[in-house]
């Protein structure tokens, strides 16, 4: 039996396909059936024209309704007649010759279509339509309208035209054209030659490897044959002289003849392999030849010899590299590692001695002993300074190499601090008959964004030097800013008319442990590290360091940084001497007092008795352990208000037992002790649970802060020996009078200006009460759910929450403790207005401190059987009064020590309310103008300044008047009357 042809099988292939799909359609529906869909139409036309003769006959209009019968048919050119018959067979109404196409007997023709219309299972009447054609499709249309019928032809048709036109596409095609693209990128891609032949040794297909062997485009090579390139055959394997030859003869595939080309870039060998292609019957229709390249394969195997011994030797050099640095690297951490470990306890080990040194001389100073001895005390303690100061530098170069030290960038009065250097460094000056002065080439600002520490560091570290290697002449410190900058920078030279220095040590002398010459060191001492670690810190805060100097005749060191703010907006001063920050004397253990009792962790037998002699002097009382596991002990048997804990301890040290006293629930607050003041102490300490970090030698100042923070204090007034104001004595006399009645009980008082709340607490803890702050109303409703009150005072307007809102939450989560609202406008917020929020009463601003204490004694209990003080507030009002614009306007409360604090806090925030008040202005807010004046009104009044309170009420009403040009002369008056408020009118 003869097979079937590949044509035949692809035509019948296809064909079955189509059947299928074919058949899928129709039993999906897709193939539509035409009589089907002609009766379906023409019934659905039937039905409707029923509807219409429904109407018509209901309605008796027969006119209308052989309008739209005459419609429906033109619309319809295949509709013959149209007619509707009653039951009894009588024509109602009818269009076109009906009774010429219809039979009687109403049978129907094929072309004809007779609906009846029922009512009720009644025949009112019957549709009948005539149409030129029949219900189905004649002829060959007629015969397909079955889907079976329709899917075999289409079968059948597809069947005969792919044989058709597969065999003429199959005679007729060039053999080159059927390989696939696809196939021919792949054989371009290949790096080895590859040709196909047909079998007369055509070439059908070159790749591009085999075109550039021959040198010769794809285009040119097709239809050339293969023996026209002049091969030469280099073994005796081919029979017939190619091994393309013997496959077509032969029907084999030939494999590994070695063949050679000579070309343009000389003779090059290759390996010929060929196969046969074969027809389906098994015929050769042609031969598939590969050809590799072995010069090339041999000219890269060179290369890569080459390159192989290259890259053989550069790893072995990598190697000897790395293993050379991560010695060199491990010598280096060890050394790193080791110097950090000598500058910890070398810090721990001189700064413990040094502890002991300061303190000493400090409680020494306090004494009342004779002015020699005094002189020799104070001896002790400057010289323990500046061994200090040279610890520092060792350990601030240490931080800075290590990269630890950091700058911290905030808002500070440069003023304070030229002023503050100007004042430490210029007795060393006069001491030396030197002429010293700050110099100012132009205005500068009143306030800059840069570490106030670093830079105060940089600039006495340049001045000091210039002092010390100054013998004669002056130093001068001229400032000045620079704006030829992409931002504003400040400029500071530091000129004298010292020993200069050579050319050739002007770079060096900002290498650490390095001065001008050695003798310098001898002469003038230091460390050598001052100016290296002033030239890493001007880096740090983003400036530089510059110098100039001429050998015996002087020196000119400039230190350049950012101020970090745009200085147009900043208040500019011609001299800083004009701006004079608010002196805050230094408060001896005499001058304020706490209570509480203190334990000591501490192991250094000297720092033991330093530190129990300190704060027995500040009140307390003191108990001293010597290692972490008595501290622990005594803090889990025994109640202590503060524990001072030294870290370097035998058995535990600091850390552990902080942590293990906080795992145990200790809460109370523990300050970390160490002479370690390397970075990341103070980080180590607050992760163990530490509440505060103190550096020894321990600065006086910042142990009285540590200790108002967490303990309860009372400042000690000291009365001057003469006061020649009666006025000023009186009222003094009216404020202790005032401060009799001492109480007990917590007290929380809601208010958000840092004047206010420094006033009122001075206030309360005159007599005897425990102070709870809060800035906002809703940290005042959580504090009350934390911890319970005896009083409540709470201020009206306050951010987040207002008084009145939190004194409804706290009144809802059922708390009883007496509310007083404080506000500075009585008359707007009086008795009715606080009544509808519960609260129990209102004090108005500026706070009576006679009225005060009537709160204290109606809702408190007294400590003592003093009677009531005399009750003032009728008196008439004293109101100050100023001759000129310049008079300084004084508060009246500056006779109180207490108060001085406060009424300085104050004056230091002037400046920006006002700033803030302008703003406001420019802006037209009037939300923002009222909470500002509103606020300056109540603190000034607070801090003793009516006059000032006056004008800011008065502004107030301008304001809600809306008036911006009243309000703008309003605030210049009050402008004008707070640059003259003042706590000294000296």
């Amino acid at each position: 039996m003869k097979l079937i042809g590949p044509v035949t099988r692809i035509s019948m292939s296809l064909a079955l396909m189509i059947l299928t799909i074919m058949l899928a359609a129709d039993s999906l529906s897709l193939i539509p059936n035409l009589n089907k869909a002609t009766i379906e139409e023409r019934t659905k036309l039937t039905k409707m024209i029923g509807i219409i003769g429904i109407i018509t006959t209901n309605n008796k209009d027969l006119e209308s309704a052989q309008a739209a019968f005459l419609s429906i048919k033109q619309k319809n050119p295949d509709i013959l007649s149209i007619a509707l018959r009653d039951k009894d067979n009588k024509i109602i109404l009818e269009t076109g010759q009906h009774d010429s196409y219809w039979q009687e007997g109403g049978k129907k023709l094929a072309s004809c279509m007779k609906v009846p219309i029922l009512r009720e299972n009644e025949i009112l009447f019957n549709v009948e339509i005539n149409y030129d054609s029949p219900n189905k499709a004649n002829g060959i249309l007629g015969y397909l309208a079955n889907q079976f019928r329709l899917t075999i032809f289409v079968c059948l048709a597809s069947f005969v035209l792919f044989v058709f036109y597969l065999r003429k596409i199959l005679k007729h095609l060039n053999p080159s054209n059927v390989i696939p693209d696809r196939v021919r990128t792949i054989l371009d891609v290949l790096a080895e030659g590859v040709v196909i032949l047909d079998n007369k040794q055509q070439i059908i297909l070159a790749n591009d490897a085999f075109a550039d062997v021959v040198e010769k485009t794809q285009q040119h090579l097709q239809g050339l044959k293969i023996d026209e390139i002049p091969w030469k055959l280099n073994d005796d394997k081919s029979q017939s002289g190619t091994p393309w030859n013997d496959t077509i003869k032969l029907g084999s595939s030939e494999l590994g003849i070695s063949m050679n080309l000579e070309t343009s870039k000389g003779q090059r060998e290759f390996i010929v392999n060929s196969a046969p292609i074969r027809s389906t019957k098994g015929d050769i229709r042609g031969v598939m030849v590969t050809f590799d390249d072995v010069t090339w394969i041999q000219e890269n195997n060179a290369k890569l010899n080459g390159l192989n011994q290259s890259l053989q030797t550069e790893i072995q050099e990598r190697k000897s590299a790395e293993a050379d640095a991560k010695q060199a690297k491990e010598t280096a951490e060890s050394a790193n590692h080791a110097k950090s470990d000598f500058l910890a306890n070398m810090s721990h080990e001189i700064r413990t001695p040094m502890n002991a040194i300061i303190g000493f001389s400090d409680l020494l100073a306090d004494e009342d002993i004779p002015s020699h001895q005094r002189k020799y005390v104070n001896t002790v303690r400057d010289s323990g300074k500046i061994l200090l100061s040279l610890i520092n530098d060792i350990l601030d170069f240490s931080k800075i190499e290590a990269g630890h030290m950091d700058v911290e960038k905030i808002h500070t009065s440069l003023p304070q601090i030229l002023n503050g250097v100007e004042n430490m460094l210029k007795p060393l000056a006069q001491k030396k008959n030197i002429d010293f002065a700050f110099v100012q080439n132009t205005p500068i600002p009143a306030i800059i964004n840069n570490d106030p520490t670093r830079l105060r560091q940089c600039l006495i570290n340049l001045i000091n030097n210039a002092i010390k290697f100054t013998e004669k002449g002056h130093v001068h410190v001229c400032v000045s800013q620079e704006v030829n900058h992409a931002e504003p920078m400040l400029r500071f030279d530091v000129c004298d008319t010292g020993v200069g220095i050579p050319d050739d040590r002007v770079e060096a002398i900002f290498d650490a442990f390095s001065q001008a010459d050695s003798s310098t060191t001898r002469k003038f001492g230091g460390t050598g590290l001052g100016l290296s670690i002033t030239q890493k810190l001007s880096i740090l805060m983003g400036g530089r360091i510059e110098v100039a100097s001429t050998f015996g005749k002087g020196s000119k060191f400039s230190l350049v940084i950012p101020t970090g703010i745009e200085i147009m907006q900043q208040t500019q001063l011609d001299d800083i001497h004009e701006y004079q920050e608010p002196e805050v004397a230094e408060l001896s253990s005499n001058e304020i007092q706490f209570s509480g009792n203190i334990l000591v962790a501490e192991d250094n037998p000297t720092n033991q008795t330093l530190v129990r002699i300190s704060l027995e002097k500040l009140g307390l009382t003191v108990t001293v352990v010597d290692d972490g596991e008595k501290v622990i002990q005594e803090a889990l048997l025994k109640q202590y208000d503060l524990i001072f804990m030294d870290i370097q301890m035998p058995n535990m040290n600091g850390y552990e037992a902080t942590e293990f006293l906080r795992q145990q629930g200790v809460k109370l607050p523990i300050i970390a002790l160490t002479a370690n003041a390397l970075k990341g102490d103070e980080e180590k300490a607050t992760n163990a649970g530490c509440n505060e970090y103190l550096a020894k030698p321990i600065d006086r100042s910042r142990l009285i802060e540590v200790l108002e923070t967490y303990l309860q204090s009372r400042r000690i007034a000291i009365s001057s020996e003469t006061d020649s104001e009666g006025e000023l004595i009186n009222e003094k006399e009216n404020l202790e009078v005032a401060s009799q009645n001492n109480f007990n009980g917590n007290i929380l008082v809601a208010e958000d200006n840092y004047t206010n709340q420094m006033l009122i607490r001075v206030l309360l803890e005159r007599h005897g009460l425990n102070v709870i702050l809060a800035d906002d109303g809703a940290k005042a409703v959580q504090a009350c759910a934390d911890q319970k009150f005896d009083l409540i005072f709470m201020d009206v307007n306050m951010p987040n929450m207002n008084g009145y809102e939190a004194s409804q939450n706290i009144r809802s989560n059922g708390i009883d403790t007496p509310i007083i609202i404080l506000t500075a406008n009585a008359i707007e917020e009086g008795q009715t207005e606080f009544q509808k929020f519960d609260c129990d009463d209102y004090l108005t601003k500026p706070i009576d401190r006679v009225i005060l204490q009537e709160f204290l004694m109606k809702y408190l209990s007294p400590t003592n059987d003093q009677g009531h003080c005399n009750n003032n507030k009728d008196a008439p009002a004293k109101t100050q009064t100023t001759t000129t614009d310049n008079t300084p306007i004084v508060s009246e409360l500056v006779v109180d020590p207490d108060f001085i604090p406060v009424i300085e806090v104050f004056l230091e925030t002037l400046d920006t309310e006002l700033a803030s008040l302008q703003a406001a202005l420019q802006s037209h807010d009037f939300e923002k103008l009222k909470f500002y004046a509103h606020s300056i009104k109540g603190s000034s009044g607070n801090c003793g300044f009516p006059i000032i309170m006056d004008k800011a009420a008065s502004l107030e009403d301008d304001i809600k008047q809306k008036d911006i040009q009243a309000i703008q002369d309003s605030l210049d008056e009050l402008a004008k009357l707070c640059s003259r408020a003042t706590v000294n009118a000296k």
